[in-house]
């Protein structure tokens, strides 16, 4: 599980851990890749979370989902969501009866101002490759704006490439990639590219999205 506190200085010192034993090369064949889940949450007046894992198979065929309710007790800080969503986000997949080899999760991997965003802390916990998509960066550069779809550009934090910026739909803002534990950064956008259909973002966070919101109008 992942500790919470709301000390600042004892979180940086967690994520500077986190970010030591991270792994960012691959750690698997990509054809060893049978299943994937996505994993997002949806909120309830900011008293309950709602996690939701969704697997899909590369046929991209739903094979599993499964979601836990917890009561909020962390509050919203800019760079520290593990905290927050994390031990939520970690029953979700647990609860599956499926284990999936890859979780692509609405949450940073490496693109994080310490490397150590909502899916490095999953993947280490874990001990499985994950990848971090989210769609409004507050930290990292990219190289070059882009225009067309199937267009990407790297994003760099000091100089270093920690993702990838893709333009995944028309008429649509950019996703943004990086690895989050036991992946590389060239696998974290062919996996994620492999799994965009006709939507924005990849399917399985966007099954994970359509599920915890459908879970959300159900309770309230």
């Amino acid at each position: 599980m992942i500790p919470t506190s709301i000390d600042k200085e004892d979180m940086r010192e967690i994520q500077e851990e986190i970010k030591e034993k991270s792994i960012i090369e691959d750690k698997f064949e990509v054809n060893e890749i049978n299943s994937v889940a996505g994993v997002d949450q949806a909120f309830i007046e900011e008293k309950k979370i709602i996690s939701g894992s969704v697997v899909l198979n590369c046929d991209f065929s739903v094979i599993d989902k499964n979601y836990v309710t917890r009561d909020i007790n962390f509050p919203y800080i800019s760079g520290f969501l593990a905290f927050r969503e994390g031990n939520s986000v970690l029953e979700s997949i647990k609860k599956l009866k499926i284990d999936p080899d890859l979780v692509i999760l609405d949450g940073s991997g490496i693109l994080h101002p310490r490397k150590a965003g909502l899916a490095t802390h999953i993947g280490l916990n874990l001990n499985k490759p994950t990848i971090g998509v989210i769609k409004n960066p507050f930290c990292g550069e990219k190289e070059r704006n882009v225009k067309k779809v199937g267009e990407y550009s790297k994003v760099k934090i000091d100089k270093e490439t920690v993702g990838y910026c893709f333009k995944s739909k028309s008429e649509c803002n950019p996703i943004y990639i990086s690895p989050g534990h036991k992946i590389s950064k060239k696998t974290s956008l062919k996996i994620s590219k492999y799994f965009i259909k006709n939507h924005k973002l990849p399917e399985p966070i966007r099954n994970a999205d359509n599920y915890v919101n459908q879970v959300k109008s159900q309770i309230i």
